[in-house]
C-alpha cells in the first residue's frame, strides 16, 4: 500500500502515487496520445510537487511545456493554461518560483478541479 502523506521525492514517486490513486496521467498510452513528456526534475512543496511536461500535437508543431501539480494522494492539476510555456527553462523556473512560495494549499483542489491559476 502506498503511503499518501509521504513527500515526493522523484519522478518515480509521483508515478507510483498517480497509479495507486487510480489515475492514469502517467500511462504509456496517455502519454503517447499526447505525445508527453515529463521531466524527471520535480520541486516538493508541503502539499506535493510540482513537475513540468511537455506536449507536441503532432510531428509539425512546435513542442510546448505545461507546469503540473501532484497532491499527496497522487490527483494531478495543471497549474495555468495548458502548454503556457514556450520553453522548459521559463516552465522549470514557474514551477521552482511555485514550490518556493508553497501558493498551492489542498483547499485550492475543490476550489478548482482541474485547473490552477497561477
Amino acid at each position: 500500500m502506498t503511503d499518501n502523506t509521504a513527500p515526493f521525492r522523484s519522478l518515480a514517486d509521483l508515478k507510483e502515487r498517480n497509479a495507486a490513486a487510480g489515475q492514469h496521467f502517467f500511462d504509456a498510452a496517455s502519454m503517447r496520445f499526447f505525445s508527453s513528456r515529463a521531466s524527471e526534475r520535480i520541486y516538493p512543496a508541503p502539499h506535493g510537487a510540482y513537475f513540468v511536461t511537455s506536449e507536441r500535437f503532432d510531428a509539425e508543431a512546435k513542442r510546448m511545456y505545461t507546469v503540473r501539480f501532484m497532491a499527496l494522494d497522487g490527483t494531478t492539476d495543471t497549474v495555468g493554461t495548458f502548454q503556457q510555456h514556450a520553453t522548459a527553462a521559463v516552465a522549470h523556473r514557474k514551477a521552482r518560483l511555485l514550490a518556493d512560495a508553497d501558493v498551492r494549499a489542498p483547499e485550492h483542489l475543490a476550489a478548482t478541479p482541474g485547473r490552477i491559476t497561477a
